[in-house]
């Protein structure tokens, strides 16, 4: 009985250390050690408690392939090859990279409690878009910056101290285009399990544009189009059996879209819509994701056999994310992270899947695999789930057919 309650009690620290890793990774544990986040501390705390209580499975997790445990090898490999070179940066951003591995892919399974998760998540994207608006509100109407970060705490970010948020809004985290990461995991979350309403859908999508962040804008529509361009992939004659609940869905949806043009339509007219388009007429926005993609590939065919085989240790990584794995763990490793994530596909469930093709998405302009706005810890726990609902789903189709016959 004891044994339980310890186990729930972890279950809900690891859920809710999981959804608010974004927060948790803004603040350093003291000005010295600014980069060294809560999020790491409380992961390690978690972990050390959870091997103290001898609560994971023996032996290999039913919903981690041996893909995972490949690159986990690849990974230290690629780390004791280049701490030749004397750099403990990327030595450390290394042993990171392996608890972010280690807390999703292993721990996950066992102590991530989906429900829970999803409802601290509406909370938190709730609370930011409210908050973001807020911020808008403020700063056009009453020319006062309001701040999303805790001034007494030191921020991993210096240059967040420093961020204009007169023309930028940052909401609670500490990147503007962090907000629109983590709405999107919860739209495609919210729109499998019919939890999103035309509110929640206005109040994000409002947020989304009056961020001034080109990834919150592009991650909104992308997120749109692949849920509802997924719902076509549905047999027709599902679809035909729910046509009220479907059409019930269109004309809800017209109505956001209606109220969400209007939102637009107000934000052209304020000075972050000019500070948004001068962005993207000089190319600032494109340049700064995409600009040093050719060089480091051009510097990876550079290198010798073993850093093309095994890479750089995360010594050096551009910001696109497939391009950091191949830079930093090696032709290997990229193709062993590319099979893990097949595996991940062909396994989980419809929800799974569209979060998984989010996350891809995600890193062709940013470095998601490594867990800078912490989406990895955000949307694998979800997919992760979805393999055991599956194979639960399955069994079900299995006794059921049994039962008949």
């Amino acid at each position: 009985m004891k044994n339980k309650k310890n186990q729930k009690i972890i279950v809900t620290i690891f859920t809710m250390t999981a959804i608010l890793s974004p927060l948790l990774n803004m603040y350093g544990i003291s000005e010295k050690y600014h980069t060294f986040t809560f999020r790491e501390v409380a992961m390690l705390l978690i972990l050390m408690i959870c091997t103290l209580f001898s609560f994971v499975k023996r032996g290999r997790s039913k919903n981690t392939s041996i893909w995972f445990y490949s690159y986990i090898v690849v990974v230290i490999l690629s780390m004791l090859i280049n701490a030749s070179t004397g750099d403990s940066e990327s030595v450390l951003r290394v042993i990171r990279y392996l608890l972010i591995l280690f807390f999703v892919f292993i721990f996950s399974e066992k102590y991530f409690n989906s429900k829970l998760g999803f409802k601290v998540y509406e909370a938190l994207v709730i609370f930011a878009s409210i908050f973001l608006i807020t911020q808008v509100i403020a700063a056009n109407y009453f020319g006062i910056e309001i701040k999303g970060y805790l001034s007494f705490i030191p921020t991993r970010s210096i240059n967040l101290r420093k961020a204009n948020g007169l023309l930028r809004f940052y909401s609670i985290f500490e990147e503007p285009g962090y907000y629109g990461m983590i709405m999107s995991g919860y739209l495609i979350i919210g729109f499998r399990n019919h939890k999103m309403t035309v509110l929640k859908l206005i109040l994000v999508s409002a947020a989304s544009l009056l961020s001034t962040a080109t990834t919150s804008i592009v991650l909104l529509i992308f997120t749109l189009v692949l849920f509802y361009s997924s719902n076509l992939l549905v047999n027709h004659s599902i679809r035909k059996k729910h046509i009220g609940i479907v059409n019930k869905k269109k004309s809800r949806i017209i109505l956001a879209i209606t109220l969400v043009l209007l939102v637009f339509i107000v934000f052209t007219v304020t000075p972050q819509f000019e500070f948004v388009l001068n962005r993207l007429e000089d190319g600032h926005s494109a340049n700064s994701r995409f600009g040093d993609n050719i060089r480091f590939l051009e510097n990876f065919n550079k290198y010798d056999f073993f850093k093309i085989l095994f890479g750089n240790g995360m010594n050096e990584y551009p910001i696109n994310g497939f391009i950091a794995i191949l830079v930093s763990y090696g032709i290997l490793g990229f193709l062993i992270f590319s099979l893990m994530m097949i595996n991940f596909f062909r396994k989980t469930n419809g929800t799974g899947r569209l979060l998984l093709l989010l996350f891809l998405f995600i890193n062709i302009a940013n470095v998601e695999v490594f867990g800078n706005a912490s989406t990895i810890i955000l949307f694998f726990p979800f997919i992760i789930n979805g393999i055991r609902n599956k194979n639960q789903n399955r069994k079900e189709d299995q006794n059921e057919i049994c039962i008949v016959m």
